[in-house]
């Protein structure tokens, strides 16, 4: 009896999807910024710092791109990777919040937004399985 071991190929072939999965994640972020979409209704008109004047909810998040640029993520242990966003008002945009005049401004959770437009499993499951 001959016995195989592809513990080697089934680990590299894991490591291959998770950095797949890990970038696909990192692109969907980007994707949810950049991309207008109906955000929760709140917003009326906007005067951006670019010049441009949008009104309602639907629209992108991308002024300056600042935030969109702030994106990163580090990998912190062998499978498992934190994404951050470094500009000052990532919080604000991700969560809402109450301006000096009491405006509500809503919350705009691009990173579940990024998790539900994309099918991380298959994402993972497709590069696991190439050969």
């Amino acid at each position: 009896m001959r016995v195989v071991n592809h513990k080697d190929e089934i680990l590299s072939r894991f490591a291959r999807a998770y950095a797949k999965t890990e970038q696909s994640y990192d692109d969907a972020c980007r994707d949810a910024i950049t991309t207008p979409r109906d955000w929760p209704e709140g917003f009326g008109v906007t005067h951006r710092r670019n010049g441009s004047i949008v009104s309602g909810s639907h629209r992108d998040i991308v002024d300056l791109g600042e935030l969109r640029d702030s994106q990163s993520y580090q990998r912190t242990d062998e499978y498992k990777t934190e994404y951050s966003w470094s500009a000052g008002h990532a919080l604000y945009v991700h969560e809402g919040y109450t301006t000096k005049s009491g405006k509500q401004i809503p919350a705009r959770r691009w990173t579940e937004v990024a998790a539900e437009e994309s099918n991380l499993p298959q994402v993972f499951c497709d590069e696991f399985n190439q050969a």
